[in-house]
């Protein structure tokens, strides 16, 4: 103890493993003397989220602390799964870890010896004091001081060095970026902080460490490439932020739950630190994450007319839509149902950067441009901005892309991997569009909905009334509708066996099964379909009943609802919720008393929603999920793969606040005018915060 007291207050010396111009203006006055020096058993790792330098509190960037190869072991082993002792860290959540040597408690011993390089500083006794004032406010995010061996590079002289970092108890540690590389660039690449940009604390460092003439400790060049045993890490993720700056766009999104065909974009390589590429397969997540997708730079849209218009969610599959028309699709493509031909994954041309592969998604089309899009549970629908051209792909065994389950020129006649306008489509424009389970229904510009795909009924039943619409609107095995007093259909959405739409007037109307009372007509009947459309009862079976939108999944339906005396003023987006079907999992939440019960016969208002608020709302495939007015989201139903969010696996009949990292805009994005926009899927949910 003396001999510590004495090394901390007589004169110290400072291992710095953010050398260069990241050092505290003390360590370079004129008496301070510094060498280069390498840490044994220690390493250089990007998991400490920085608030207050370089990044900020709603998106914090990243810097990096110094670990032990006993703190790394145990996170490794928690990665995959083996841990004997700790607590996962999630974003925030405690970890536990020993970080000391030894074998206290049976603790397993690492035979790794990790070397970090940095700068030894010598601090004269007369400014001490000063140094440690400084390095406490700097770190005052949370710290450990620890003493620590270093070796002199080129002598083999060992010193005893001051260390300050952060443990993975900190509450600023994150374990993600350890282990996903892609992440932790794509979030330094988009982080801001009052210290300056992330990726120029990142790039000092890799500047330093490749530009280095010095050998290690042990004789290694380390100018040369990268080498696994020493500080990969840096110049790996440095790489891949300088490829994001040259080739790539970055969005950032939030998701949850099923990540089977990488959905949520949170499957990755990691490096065992041995020389041996392992990948890490997340097959869910129960809490929202941030994701950054990373789009090619396409053409010479402006960084206005480029930004995130909407989200959408299918089976396995998952689509953003930008504002100039620009659709990128990602995850589940066996059935071609992202509209290229290409692996399972569906990211072509993906570079591998230093054993990290950097999954660009292309848009939809070189020079398609599109206006709306719907996912279904392996298939696509897509209306071409301007023209109104309805272009499909995907499976297509039930006919649910082309109107008939024959396709020609393909070696698989039930996939279709490119857009293909569908033949009772050609020359046609459409104004709206929704994907089920194995069928879809689109409306075209004049009000009348087209069906097709297998729904379990019987389209025959009710495509003749589409011959007062003449010849043209008679091709392929499809059904054509409209109401019989003329109104026109401007909303459509697609269910297991439920098709559901709403007319120019207000009202809803529902075709199809009727087990779990989804089609609203105050009774449920277990006949395989009623082949007739009927609105709905209540309130939204009116004309003027308030109705402004309209989402269904697998076998429940919801609706948002004007609130009384609100009108069509632009300055209220609140809606009441309405739904009715299946609710054996909650996916309608807790009804009011006269409606309670696992199936909703009609259209009854969901308990809450009158008072929350809510602008947005929408169905995953026995899940609901809404967006009130303060941009919280909540969820019930389904959730055995955590898609709503909550922390648990759960289902539940409560309208459920949904937990993780706060949906923010990006650092560059600056607007006063903010709105969370979100999407379910089969398992899925997905999140953003959109701008004006």
């Amino acid at each position: 103890m003396k001999m510590k007291e004495h090394f901390l207050f007589s004169g110290t010396v400072v291992f710095a493993g953010i050398p260069g111009t990241m050092v505290l203006p003390l360590l370079i006055q004129k008496d301070v003397t510094s060498v280069p020096g390498t840490a044994i058993g220690w390493k250089r790792c990007w998991t400490q989220r920085s608030t207050d330098h370089r990044g900020t509190v709603l998106h914090p960037g990243l810097v990096c602390t110094l670990l032990s190869d006993l703190e790394v072991d145990e996170l490794i082993r928690i990665e995959e799964g083996t841990s004997m002792v700790g607590k996962v860290e999630v974003e925030g959540e405690s970890v536990e870890t020993k970080s000391k040597s030894g074998n206290e408690g049976g603790e397993i011993l690492t035979t790794v010896n990790r070397k970090t390089l940095g700068l030894i500083f010598t601090v004269p006794p007369h400014l001490v004091e000063s140094c440690l004032e400084e390095l406490d406010f700097r770190e005052k995010g949370g710290y450990a001081r620890d003493i620590i061996d270093v070796v002199v590079n080129g002598t083999g002289r060992t010193m005893r060095a001051l260390l300050y970092r952060g443990t993975p108890q900190n509450p600023a540690f994150i374990r993600r970026p350890l282990f996903d590389h892609v992440y932790a660039a794509a979030r330094i690449s988009i982080s801001i902080g009052p210290s300056g940009r992330n990726d120029a604390y990142l790039f000092n460092l890799d500047s330093f460490l490749r530009g280095s003439s010095d050998k290690c400790c042990d004789g290694s060049d380390t100018s040369a490439s990268i080498d696994e045993d020493f500080d990969a890490d840096t110049q790996r993720i440095a790489s891949i932020v300088r490829f994001f700056r040259e080739h790539a766009t970055l969005h950032v999104l939030y998701g949850a739950g099923s990540n089977q065909h990488d959905q949520l974009l949170l499957n990755r390589f990691t490096n065992t630190y041995d020389g041996v590429r392992c990948p890490v397969d997340v097959e869910e997540v129960h809490d929202l994450k941030q994701i950054v997708l990373a789009v090619p730079k396409e053409g010479s849209d402006s960084k206005g007319s480029d930004s995130p218009k909407k989200l959408y969610a299918g089976g396995g599959h998952s689509a953003l839509l930008t504002k100039s028309g620009r659709l990128h699709l990602w995850g589940w493509n066996k059935q071609g149902q992202l509209g290229r031909n290409d692996s399972t994954a569906g990211f072509p041309n993906s570079p591998d950067i230093n054993q990290s592969p950097v999954h660009l998604v292309p848009s939809l089309g070189k020079d398609l441009r599109v206006e709306h899009a719907a996912l279904g549970f392996a298939h696509t629908l897509v209306i071409e901005k301007g023209t109104g051209v309805l272009l499909t792909f995907g499976d297509n065994l039930r006919g649910q892309v082309l109107g008939t389950a024959i396709v020609d020129n393909t070696s698989d006649p039930t996939i279709v991997s490119q857009p293909m306008v569908p033949p009772f489509a050609e020359g046609l424009r459409f104004v709206a569009a929704a994907a089920g389970l194995h069928h879809s229904a689109a409306v075209t510009d004049d009000g009348w909905l087209v069906a097709f795909g297998d729904d379990g009924c019987d389209h025959s039943a009710w495509s003749s009334a589409a011959g007062v619409m003449g010849e043209r609107y008679n091709r392929g095995n499809v059904g054509w509708w409209r109401p019989a007093d003329g109104s026109r259909i401007t909303g459509v959405a697609c269910g297991r066996r439920l098709t559901v739409a709403l007319d120019e007037y207000e009202r809803v109307w529902c075709i199809g099964g009727n087990k779990y009372g989804q089609l609203g007509r105050g009774h449920a009947q277990r006949d395989n379909c009623i082949n007739e459309w009927k609105l709905v009862d209540g309130l939204l079976g009116l004309k003027g009943s308030g109705c402004v939108d309209i989402d269904c999944g697998w076998s429940h339906c919801v609706a948002l609802v004007r609130h009384e005396g609100d009108g069509t003023s632009p300055l209220s987006k609140a809606r009441m919720v309405y739904g009715w079907g299946r609710n054996d999992k909650g996916q309608l939440g807790k009804q009011h008393s006269d409606s309670a019960g696992s199936i909703i016969l009609k259209p009854s208002l969901i308990h809450g929603t009158e008072t929350n608020k809510f602008c947005d709302f929408c169905c995953g495939a026995e899940s609901s999920m809404a967006v009130d007015e303060s941009g919280r989201v909540w969820g019930c139903g389904w959730n055995e793969h955590g898609n709503l969010s909550i922390g648990n696996a759960i289902d539940t009949d409560e309208m459920t606040c949904i937990v993780g990292e706060e949906i923010n805009l990006p650092p560059s994005h600056n607007s006063i005018t903010k709105q969370v926009i979100i999407t379910a899927g089969g398992g899925h949910i997905l999140a953003m915060m959109n701008s004006d």
